[in-house]
């Protein structure tokens, strides 16, 4: 088996954020061939589309994580990594600033669920037509038809969102204390670890049943967990 993983933070393997994430626990497992990452934090649906579309011919397996489409489709390469900066205005860029001023004016809900679900079915037939078995991943919520044949597992970002962690004493909102504290999410894949190894397992489940026309929330399907005792030691490792 050799498995290609394309998309955003939720496959990158940048900053050893893969270590202990979803795609580490699947090819601790199958023990692939061969394993292509492709995926990079802040990036959009369109870009790793374009990714795609240049190395998926290397691979009979591939995990594709559709980013949220409320970014910019498309930026500049020296921006890369910047497409959801839409309104937040982090990024030192003078031209972002200035372009997030108009991106709604730009972009209606309509044409970026147009953009999402063309580039949705472009990668599901692609790997129809080359016998390319693949999981299909949409942690963001969408507005746009997720019907195919192939696996689908969404709401990955609201577990994301839910987690939590004893912080001063009480359970609190891991996302809520980050944004707060103006940390970067220490998680793999923005998960926690025993959430990392539930949505990995359930990915072995698919691939050792060559499983069809499934599509599972992991919100409202998986027994997620809110809070583990790892989450608290990397958040420990980056407050110090």
């Amino acid at each position: 088996m050799n498995i290609g993983i394309f998309g955003d933070s939720y496959c990158d393997k940048k900053g050893n954020k893969i270590v202990g994430s979803w795609a580490e626990v699947v090819n601790k497992h199958v023990k692939p061939n061969s394993v292509g990452y492709y995926g990079s934090s802040g990036t959009s649906q369109w870009w790793s589309y374009q990714e795609f579309l240049k190395h998926y011919h290397k691979y009979d397996t591939i995990f594709f994580v559709h980013s949220s489409i409320r970014r910019w489709p498309h930026l500049p390469e020296d921006l890369m990594g910047h497409h959801y900066d839409v309104g937040y205005n982090i990024s030192d860029s003078e031209l972002i600033k200035e372009m997030n001023k108009y991106f709604l004016h730009i972009f209606s809900d309509e044409l970026l669920s147009f953009i999402g679900e063309s580039i949705f079915k472009a990668v599901n037939d692609t790997c129809r037509k080359n016998d390319i078995y693949l999981v299909n991943l949409v942690p963001f919520e969408v507005f746009y038809d997720l019907t195919t044949d192939y696996p689908v597992i969404t709401d990955i970002d609201e577990v994301s969102r839910s987690e939590e962690i004893v912080f001063n004493g009480k359970n609190q909102n891991f996302f809520k204390v980050l944004t707060d504290n103006k940390i970067n999410d220490p998680r793999s894949c923005h998960l926690n670890n025993s959430n990392n190894q539930l949505l990995g397992n359930h990915i072995i489940d698919l691939l050792e049943n060559k499983t069809y026309n499934n599509k599972t929330s992991m919100l409202t399907e998986m027994n997620w967990v809110k809070t583990d005792d790892n989450l608290m030691e990397r958040f420990q490792g980056v407050m110090k």
